[in-house]
């Protein structure tokens, strides 16, 4: 089915950017500008918006492996182009709205255009 396919795809994304920003030290919260993390009016340190880590993580691939910049870039702009079905946003909305399911070519463009960032921090 095309929406259980969708949300795993976004949880893939997600874990993926994750790892990226855990492993190198850059973190997945928001920092002060002294360093330290900004916590809501709970005390729990607030997380960086998907999009926000996933600039973030293919910034730091492309620094990492210049050898592979097309392909991390192809899938930068996939991922956050937000007018397209193809974005986090979309997946997110699958998630989270009945009234819009992806069809599987959808989700197949959108695992073949983030294949390389797969590729760099899985294998």
């Amino acid at each position: 089915m095309p929406l259980s396919g969708a949300i795993l795809l976004r949880l893939f994304i997600e874990m993926t950017v994750d790892r990226v920003l855990t492993d190198s030290g850059i973190g997945i919260y928001v920092k002060n500008a002294d360093g330290t993390l900004k916590k809501d009016g709970t005390g729990n340190p607030i997380g960086k918006k998907i999009s926000v880590r996933i600039t973030d993580a293919c910034d730091h691939l492309k620094s990492t492996h210049p050898q592979e910049k097309p392909g991390i870039t192809s899938a930068r702009k996939t991922l956050l182009n937000k007018s397209s079905l193809l974005s986090i946003q979309a997946l997110h909305d699958y998630a989270h709205n009945s009234y819009t399911i992806p069809t599987n070519t959808d989700l197949k463009t959108t695992w073949d255009n983030s294949t390389k960032l797969f590729e760099l921090v899985w294998t």
